[in-house]
């Protein structure tokens, strides 16, 4: 019998806007038990089904698409459980429950101060409401005290596992039934009709602690009041009026204006800062004040949405400190003031060096190995008819099917691609997705990754329509973070001369850069002039916005090879490659690498494991330490895809 299928959706980090939903099986999630991230924020999931919505964001108004909201829930799959203040023989209370469930200890977790994430597989998807009941039957079961009674909300949502000390990691696996939710339901229903009269039970709430100076305590304090009689006016305004908001800069508005809608998101991210600042005011108070205070709902706008924007927004940042003049008069100063710096520091943050250089940071991550870094700005330049659009569609195919290689060159994921081809028709298209090798057999493995796009009426991207109009084609299409957009070409897509720095440089300020924030791969196509080797015709700021060049020439005497290679680059590791294009045995066009860096490092890693004495069965963790603990040097990556292979070969000679 198959497996069921789970509803997940999931989001790389924190703040990330939009999700996407896909599915996943027990036996999957029991995968990600063994393989804990090394860093906090290894990748949110929500098991369970959202819905699309529309929501203004403060840099674009009615986008529609899958925001992680209160009302964006349609159901759940597995409890999800936070167990921050546990006791020694929770563990043992879990595995007692004889359900299916998965339980690992959470980043924070210390083996003074356990903390535990418990995964509870249920045996129907629930609604938003049955989910908290559930949630609160089962802590109540386990001992809610230990519970972070948060985690009922069906909202909430997960990290992967992940730890600071990987000896200190744990996990266990339960065998048994899913929670039969029926029963359990008709129980906490039980009970709480057995306790008519009794008041609902209040959130766990935790007092915040105070470590603020008396000084900056006053301060903050000042900062809540001025910002709760700004909301008391906000509630009170006519549609269309405005209030006075110092230094804001509300979108359609004067400056220093604002409308209730923008003024109750800026008054959200000052409550949420002031619970930041450690003068006892916890973040359940300041959502309590928000809410009591702000304009009621309507069908334009949620309260509830304004809040969770805010807490995303503001993350751990503190009440700024200055003056109660330079915060709420907003006087003019010659000179800039504690005020301005602070703001300065807030929008304009330092890179932490001390986290930078830490040995166990993630490598970066790739979309083809050693050739397309990932969230990079790429350029395949080439002298016009030497085939780089369709080496392009190749590459674009591969990936969207999660195919594990294109021409030798490991694709670590599937992940979602736009093509915007602003030269080639419909009937090019047909004609080289046969050539490839897709069909009507075949089309649907491309899921919904693989979106195409020709000969739009797209503005031009230099400008500031074309990157808003291409932004709003990405939201349509759920085009996120980690996900592919090919740009063919550039000349194309922009309607500056191709001389003039200007356009470049326009370009990059309406579209390159805005692709860059929202972590997408970006593959643009483009022409060399007469020197092939000087690399895209036209200005040289061209190459200033990419990451990465990589020059595409035709062998003068073998119109089946091909070399690409890279140009100008801000990456170290980037392969040179010489491509042969021929056909596989079924007559489809296909591209292979004579020449293969990738193969080339996992070999190496195959001679270094070769020297340890290491069990065929190791796992990943403790060959990275014996690894290093040798000396030796080797990427993560390779030294993954070279223990496959030697767990392989140890199965085929059992």
């Amino acid at each position: 019998m198959a497996e069921r299928q789970l509803s997940v959706a999931t989001a790389p980090f924190t703040k990330t806007a939009h999700w996407r939903q896909s599915t996943i099986t027990w036996s999957g999630l029991k995968a990600w038990m063994g393989d804990p991230g090394d860093s906090k924020e290894s990748g949110g999931y929500l098991l369970g089904e959202l819905r699309k919505t529309t929501v203004d964001h403060v840099d674009r108004a009615g986008c529609t698409a899958l925001h992680r909201r209160k009302g964006s829930v349609v159901s759940r799959c597995v409890l999800a459980l936070d167990a921050d203040s546990a006791t020694p023989e929770l563990v043992e209370r879990v595995k007692a429950l004889g359900v299916a469930t998965l339980v690992h200890t959470t980043w924070s977790h210390t083996p003074d101060e356990p903390r535990y994430r418990i995964l509870i597989l249920l045996d129907r998807d629930v609604s938003p409401e049955e989910y908290r009941l559930l949630a609160r039957a089962v802590m109540k079961a386990l001992g809610i005290e230990q519970f972070d009674t948060s985690c009922e909300q069906a909202e909430r949502f997960m990290f992967r596992p992940a730890t600071q000390d990987p000896d200190a990691y744990q996990h266990w696996t339960f065998d048994g039934d899913p929670l039969d939710v029926g029963s359990w339901l008709a129980r906490q229903l039980d009970r709480l009709l057995d306790e008519p009269d009794a008041a609902p039970e209040p959130a766990e709430r935790r007092s915040a602690p105070v470590t603020a100076s008396a000084e900056y305590a006053a301060h903050v304090r000042g900062v809540i009041a001025w910002t709760l009689g700004k909301l008391d006016e906000l509630r009170d305004l006519p549609n269309g009026f405005t209030v006075s908001w110092p230094g804001a800069k509300a979108p359609d508005k004067e400056p220093g204006e604002v409308g209730w809608d923008y003024g109750a998101y800026l008054a959200a991210q000052r409550l949420v800062q002031a619970s930041n600042s450690g003068i006892g005011y916890s973040l359940e108070d300041a959502k309590r004040d928000f809410t009591k205070h702000a304009p009621p709902a309507d069908d334009r706008y949620d309260p509830e949405h304004k809040w969770e924007d805010a807490v995303a927004f503001v993350g751990d940042q503190g009440t700024p400190y200055q003056s109660a003049a330079e915060e709420f008069d907003a006087v003019e100063a010659d000179e800039p003031s504690s005020a301005d710096v602070n703001g300065v520091r807030e929008r304009f943050a330092r890179l932490d060096l001390y986290q930078l250089l830490d040995p166990n940071r993630p490598e970066r991550e790739w979309v083809v190995h050693d050739l397309v870094p990932a969230g990079t700005a790429v350029a395949i330049v080439a002298p016009a008819g030497v085939g780089k659009s369709l080496l392009l569609l190749a590459m674009a195919l591969d990936i969207a099917r999660g195919k594990p290689d294109f021409a030798g060159l490991v694709i670590p994921q599937a992940r979602r691609v736009l093509i915007v081809d602003m030269e080639n028709t419909a009937d090019d298209y047909a004609e080289r997705l046969s050539s490839l090798g897709i069909t009507r057999d075949n089309v649907a493995d491309l899921d919904d990754r693989f979106v195409l796009i020709d000969l739009p009426p797209l503005a031009a991207l230099d400008t500031a329509e074309g990157g808003r109009e291409l932004m709003s084609i990405l939201d349509a299409y759920d085009i996120g973070p980690g996900d592919v957009v090919v740009l063919d070409s550039f000349q194309r897509v922009t309607e500056g001369k191709e001389n003039d720095s200007d356009t470049a440089r326009a370009f990059y300020r309406h579209t390159g850069a805005v692709l860059k924030k929202r972590g997408v791969t970006v593959v643009r196509t483009d022409n060399t002039g007469k020197d092939a080797e000087k690399g895209a015709r036209g200005t040289s700021s061209k190459r200033d916005d990419v990451d990465l060049e990589l020059l595409l020439t035709r062998d003068a005497d073998d119109p089946g090879r091909l070399y690409l290679k890279p140009g100008k680059s801000r990456l170290a590791g980037i392969a040179s490659l010489t491509l042969t294009q021929g056909h596989d045995e079924d007559g489809w066009l296909i591209y292979t690498a004579s020449s293969n860096p990738w193969r080339a490092k996992v070999d190496h890693a195959l001679q270094v494991l070769a020297g340890l004495d290491l069990p065929s069965d190791a796992s990943q963790r403790d060959t990275e330490k014996a690894v290093k603990g040798a000396g030796h040097k080797v990427p993560r990556a390779a030294l993954r895809e070279a223990l496959k292979l030697r767990r392989e070969l140890a199965g085929d000679d059992q």
